[in-house]
This record gives structure tokens, C-alpha cells and sequence, in this order.
């Protein structure tokens, strides 16, 4: 292998997959959150970069950014891990969390920032990215061409209702009583 150039990416780049042509990379920046003892809760927005390779001397990145509202994200179920309106909960009224810091976390909200790409595969004619979304079950579809994020589909929520859990981390086995319709 040879070093070739550096390309600028979005924030923490975990998966990165060429087309069959080598002619385009597809990269999924998790832009996953870091806590920092100063600062508190630092947390970038994930997204998708697709890099075009055709002129090495020239290597031309975009950002694809994902447009979506906590609100629209929420009526496709697909699941938000910290929304806005759980920072706020966390930051406010949490006595569980109140040695943390949420401030600038939520200052700098979007939702695009608790979206996280883990892995991105391209469809099999290539005009299209798809993006898994682990932390979210979730699926973004991105158009190659326009360079945006046409859709997100929500892999659904697994229902515990017939299952019972033990969801107290205290050492013991005390499994949470199933309750028709809770889930």
C-alpha cells in the first residue's frame, strides 16, 4: 500500500466502502458522543460522506446531511437514545445524573446528532447508499446522485411483553413482571 492524500470526512468515520468501480467511497461517521471533564457532553452529529476517487489529484468530499426532526424520527419509531427533550430531563432533573453536564450538548442540539451510521452498503445498481443507524434500528437511504438522504425506515421495537427481563443491575435475578399491552 501507498499513501495517496488525506480526505476530510464527517466526525468519527467508522465504516468506509468503494462502489464496485473504486470510483466513489461511501464513509459512515458515527459521530459518536464524548464526555469531557470540562466541557460535558460532546456530541457531534453523525452523517455520511461520499468521496469522489475519479481525479485522485482532485478528491472532491460530501457531507450528506440527515434533515430530520426529533418529532418526524419519532413518528416513524425510530428510536432517539438522547433526544432534546431527554437532555433537558437528564440536565434539569435527574438526580442520578446531576454530576454531569449537558449544557453544551444541548446548546448545540440537532437531531442529526444522536443519529449514528455504523455501516453503509451500496445498493446493487449503485445509485444508492444504504446506512445502518445500529443505536437508532434504523436505515437511511441515500441517493448517490443528489447527495442527500432520501429516506429513514425504522427496523422496528422488539415488544418484551411475553418475555420477562431482569433489568436491575444489582447482582441478583428479579425478573420485571410482564404486563399485557405495556410494550
Amino acid at each position: 500500500p501507498e499513501y495517496l492524500t488525506k480526505v476530510e470526512v464527517g466526525y468519527g468515520p467508522d465504516n468506509a466502502r468503494p462502489n464496485s468501480a473504486c470510483t466513489m467511497l461511501a464513509v459512515a461517521n458515527e459521530g459518536e458522543g464524548e464526555y469531557d471533564d470540562t466541557l460535558g457532553l460532546i456530541n457531534p452529529p453523525g452523517s455520511v460522506s461520499l468521496v469522489n476517487l475519479e481525479d485522485l489529484d482532485n478528491i472532491v468530499s460530501t457531507n450528506v446531511a440527515f434533515p430530520w426532526t426529533d418529532e418526524e424520527l419519532i413518528a416513524k419509531d425510530i428510536h432517539l437514545p438522547l433526544s432534546k427533550n431527554a437532555l433537558e430531563y437528564w440536565d434539569l432533573y435527574s438526580s442520578v445524573a446531576e454530576d454531569l453536564n449537558f449544557t453544551l450538548a444541548r446548546a448545540t442540539y440537532t437531531t442529526d446528532t444522536v443519529l449514528e451510521p455504523e455501516w453503509v452498503e451500496w445498493s446493487a445498481n449503485e445509485d444508492y447508499v444504504l446506512v445502518n443507524l445500529q443505536e437508532n434500528a434504523a436505515l437511511v437511504k441515500v441517493n448517490v446522485a443528489t447527495a442527500t438522504a432520501e429516506d429513514i425506515y425504522s427496523y422496528g421495537l422488539k415488544s418484551w411483553e411475553d418475555t420477562p427481563i431482569d433489568i436491575i443491575e444489582d447482582d441478583g435475578c428479579a425478573t420485571m413482571p410482564t404486563v399485557p399491552g405495556l410494550f
